[in-house]
C-alpha cells in the first residue's frame, strides 16, 4: 500500500472519529462525568483517535530529524499552554 493510500485511510478514519470524540467530550462536560459508561466510552473512542493522530503525523514526516521535530513539538506545546 502506498503512502497516499495510507494517508487517505488515516484521514477518513480521523474524519469519522472526530465528531464521535467531540460529542463524547461535550457529553462528559455537560453531565459533569456523572456516570461510568460515558467515561469508559470516551476512553475507548479517544485512545484510537490519538493513535491515528500519531500515525497521521508519522505518515507526513516519517520521523526525519527526530530531535528537530521533538524541539518543535515541545515549543508548540509550550506556546499553546502559556497562560500569561
Amino acid at each position: 500500500m502506498k503512502k497516499v493510500q495510507k494517508l487517505k485511510i488515516c484521514d477518513w478514519t480521523l474524519a469519522i472519529l472526530l465528531p464521535i470524540v467531540l460529542a463524547s467530550s461535550i457529553q462528559l462536560e455537560a453531565t459533569s462525568s456523572s456516570g461510568i459508561f460515558p467515561i469508559i466510552f470516551h476512553i475507548i473512542v479517544a485512545l484510537p483517535f490519538m493513535c491515528i493522530i500519531i500515525w497521521h503525523i508519522y505518515l507526513h514526516f516519517q520521523w526525519e530529524n527526530l530531535k528537530l521535530r521533538h524541539a518543535y513539538f515541545v515549543a508548540c506545546i509550550f506556546l499553546l499552554s502559556y497562560q500569561g
